[in-house]
């Protein structure tokens, strides 16, 4: 009768213990690892394949790249102009932190793209058009966009920038539409 195979179960620590030294040590051979630690091969074999999901600052498994591709695709990531969430979540944010930290600079900056139109097949829409909220002139809506203009804020001594909104522009955005989307971010920054 085969042997059953033992299970060996580790803890976290035990886990980057191992890790740690199969980096110091690259040349060891594994049979060598086995011995020192031991463990079994096929333990050794599972902690070496999912090393890059360990986090070395908190030493808590990351989760794996298929979970991270389901959630980032439940998030709109291309809904242009000022979303009232991120104004929220910033609200939030600065509630919990100093004054000194709060202060900051408002950018803006304006990219020259590509044309491209693209279909997204989850929110069945076409993204790559002219979107600059409710001041899209009417002969522009239907038309290909070729520069991005961004809204940011950076705080001058915290650690953080945020972008606040962006929006989609045939051409460079005049100084008038440019004064116009300035004020309507001000207001809900403020």
């Amino acid at each position: 009768m085969a042997e059953k195979r033992k299970r060996c179960s580790l803890s976290i620590s035990e886990k980057q213990q191992i890790i740690k030294y199969v980096n110091e040590n690259p040349v060891m051979k594994r049979i060598d690892i086995v011995k020192k630690f031991e463990i079994p091969i096929s333990t050794l074999a599972t902690i070496l394949k999912s090393k890059e999901r360990f986090s070395e600052e908190t030493g808590l498994p990351l989760p794996s790249l298929k979970t991270l591709n389901k959630f980032v695709r439940k998030i709109s990531c291309l809904a242009y102009g000022f979303q009232p969430s991120t104004f929220n979540c910033l609200k939030e944010r600065c509630q919990s932190i100093k004054d000194s930290e709060r202060r900051g600079v408002l950018l803006v900056d304006e990219i020259n793209l590509y044309e491209n139109v693209t279909f997204d097949s989850l929110s069945m829409k076409y993204n790559g058009f002219v979107d600059l909220a409710k001041h899209t002139p009417h002969e522009e809506k239907n038309m290909p966009a070729d520069h991005t203009l961004v809204f940011m804020v950076v705080t001058f001594r915290g650690r953080w920038a945020q972008a606040l909104g962006c929006f989609l522009s045939r051409n460079a955005c005049t100084s008038v539409l440019l004064r116009k989307l300035m004020s309507m971010k001000i207001l809900l920054y403020q």
